[in-house]
C-alpha cells in the first residue's frame, strides 16, 4: 500500500511522507483467580502529509483505499496554510531494540498463569483482586517521496491490578503443612497435617501418603482446627511452607508449589492412571529445569524444615 500512496502523491506533483502503524493486542481480565474475559484486537492506520504548491495537508485512514486518502490529502492542501519542509533522505540508522521476542510470543496460558500469579499474592481477605493482562505487538513504518523507508516492529506486556485497600494483605492458596513422628512406621506410610489459606477461609486436614514416584495413594480426611492446634506443635522439626496455584489444562489440573523459604518451585499433575505420560504445557515447558518425579530428595516428607514459625 504505502508505494502505491507515493506513487499517487509524485504523480500529483507533491512533496509527502507516510506513517502507517499496525496494534495486535490480546487483552485477559482475570477475578479471583478466574478468567473472566478475553479479548483480541486490532488496530492499524495510516496517516499521509503532502505538500504542493507551498501548501500542506494532511489525511488519514483505516482502510487500504489509496486513491481516495491521497485524494483527502491533497484537498486538505488546498485550503492548508502556507508551509516549506524538506523530506530527509535515505542514510543508515542506528540499530535499536523496541520488540522483546519472549514477550512477543508468549501464549495466552502463560498470560494467565502470570495473572494468577499477581492475583495470588495481592489477594485480600474478603476482598475482590481482578488482574488485567495485556500483551501488545505491532510495527510502525514511514516512508517519503524522497526514498526512505524505515520501519521497527514494538511489543509490550502490561499489568494491571484492581484491589480495594485491604487493612492486611492475605495471600490466597498459602500451604503449610507437616509430617507426624511415627518411629518406624515412617518407612511404610507418612501422616501429614496440612491447613490451606484460600480466598479468606481455612481448611484443615490430616492426609495419609504411601508410594513414591509415579504411583502414589493419597487418603485425605478434614479435621477441626482444635486437633490441628493440638497436633501441631509436634511438628515443628518437619514443615513446610509454600504458595500453591492451579492451572486447569484440559481435563488435567497442574499444581505448581512455590516454597516461601528457599528458591524452589516445583510442578506436579495428579494422573487418572500410571501409564497417562502428559508432557508439560506450553505455558510451563520454557521453565522446566528437569523431571524430578523418582528423585526422593524433592519429596515433601524429605523436603521439610524445622521451622520456629506458628
Amino acid at each position: 500500500m504505502i508505494p502505491q500512496l507515493l506513487e499517487r502523491v509524485r504523480r500529483a506533483g507533491a512533496l509527502g511522507d507516510i506513517v502507517a502503524k499496525q496494534d495486535d493486542a490480546l487483552v485477559l481480565e482475570l477475578e479471583q483467580g478466574r478468567l473472566v474475559r478475553s479479548a483480541a484486537l486490532r488496530e492499524r492506520g495510516v496517516n499521509l502529509r503532502v505538500l504542493r504548491e507551498g501548501r500542506s495537508g494532511v489525511a488519514g485512514a483505516t482502510d487500504d483505499d489509496v486513491e481516495a486518502l491521497v485524494e483527502a490529502a491533497l484537498a486538505a492542501s488546498e485550503d492548508g496554510a502556507p508551509a516549506e519542509f524538506s523530506l530527509p533522505e535515505p542514510r543508515p540508522l542506528p540499530r535499536v531494540v523496541t520488540r522483546i521476542p519472549r514477550a512477543a510470543a508468549a501464549a495466552a496460558d502463560e498470560l494467565r498463569f502470570l495473572g494468577q500469579m499477581v492475583g495470588d499474592r495481592l489477594a485480600a481477605d474478603g476482598r475482590v483482586v481482578r488482574v488485567t493482562v495485556e500483551q501488545s505487538v505491532g510495527s510502525v513504518r514511514s516512508a517519503n517521496t524522497a526514498g526512505l523507508d524505515a520501519g521497527y516492529e514494538t511489543s509490550t506486556l502490561a499489568l494491571l491490578a484492581e484491589v480495594a485497600a485491604p487493612d492486611e494483605l492475605v495471600v490466597r492458596g498459602e500451604v503449610i503443612q507437616s509430617d507426624l513422628p511415627d518411629g518406624a512406621t515412617l518407612e511404610r506410610l507418612v501422616e501429614r497435617l496440612r491447613r490451606t489459606r484460600r480466598d479468606g477461609t481455612e481448611k484443615f486436614a490430616r492426609t495419609v501418603k504411601v508410594g513414591s514416584g509415579v504411583q502414589r495413594m493419597e487418603l485425605e480426611e478434614p479435621t477441626t482446627p482444635e486437633l490441628f492446634a493440638a497436633l501441631w506443635p509436634l511438628t515443628r522439626e518437619r514443615r513446610v511452607r509454600k504458595r500453591r496455584y492451579a492451572v486447569p489444562e484440559g481435563s488435567l489440573t497442574w499444581e505448581v508449589d512455590e516454597f516461601m523459604d528457599r528458591t524452589l518451585v516445583l510442578a506436579e499433575v495428579e494422573l487418572p492412571s500410571a501409564e497417562l505420560q502428559p508432557q508439560p504445557p506450553a505455558w510451563l515447558a520454557p521453565y522446566v529445569v528437569r523431571e524430578v518425579t523418582d528423585e526422593a530428595e524433592y519429596v515433601n516428607v524429605n523436603l521439610a524444615r524445622p521451622d520456629a514459625g506458628a
